[in-house]
């Protein structure tokens, strides 16, 4: 697994559709490099060519989180956000679920909406006081707490799982079907 390090990288793989969403996050997928000499990588995937060059491996992966403040303002949140995103994609790597890839890929998980319910101006007393959770918004006792951790893993595996699924969609789609005619 490898960590996506420049803004192009991040550009070009926000250029492309998203693969999946949940309520809190966005995947965006691209290949690294074309599966042939024949086939034309995606526009810009130049930017995602290796730093050493050659050929990486069929299921290697490089991945990233985009985390803007706008979502989660403390970077505790943040730091806790990028771990799990590291960690969901190191164990899914580790169980094997990128080996269906026929040639390495590249994500960027997107933070698209905050964790936190939204706080509202008290006129009383002066200061913000948190809207209560009967939005669908669940509270957390902190901005790092163990609900919040469990609560952003939940969401990631739904969100890889998702991902996962699309893809196999697509490729059962692809298939070409049997010849018919053919007698055995």
């Amino acid at each position: 697994m490898h960590h996506l390090p420049s803004r192009p990288q991040f550009q070009a793989l926000l250029a492309q559709p998203a693969v999946a969403r949940t309520a809190h996050f966005a995947l965006y997928r691209m290949p690294v490099r074309a599966s042939s000499a024949s086939a034309a990588p995606p526009p810009g995937a130049a930017a995602l060519l290796p730093v050493g060059g050659g050929e990486p491996p069929p299921g290697d992966i490089w991945i990233a989180a985009m985390l803007p403040k706008r979502w989660a303002r403390k970077a505790v949140t943040r730091n806790l956000i990028r771990r799990q995103v590291y960690a969901v994609a190191l164990s899914r790597l580790q169980r094997g679920a990128f080996d269906a890839m026929p040639q390495p890929m590249a994500y960027l998980v997107r933070l698209r909406s905050s964790f936190h319910p939204p706080v509202k101006a008290s006129a009383a007393k002066g200061q913000a006081a948190p809207v209560q959770a009967t939005r669908g918004y669940p509270v957390f006792c902190s901005a790092a707490s163990a609900a919040l951790r469990q609560h952003v893993r939940q969401q990631l595996e739904k969100l890889f799982d998702r991902a996962a699924e699309q893809a196999t969609n697509t490729a059962v789609a692809r298939t070409p079907p049997p010849p018919t005619g053919a007698q055995p």
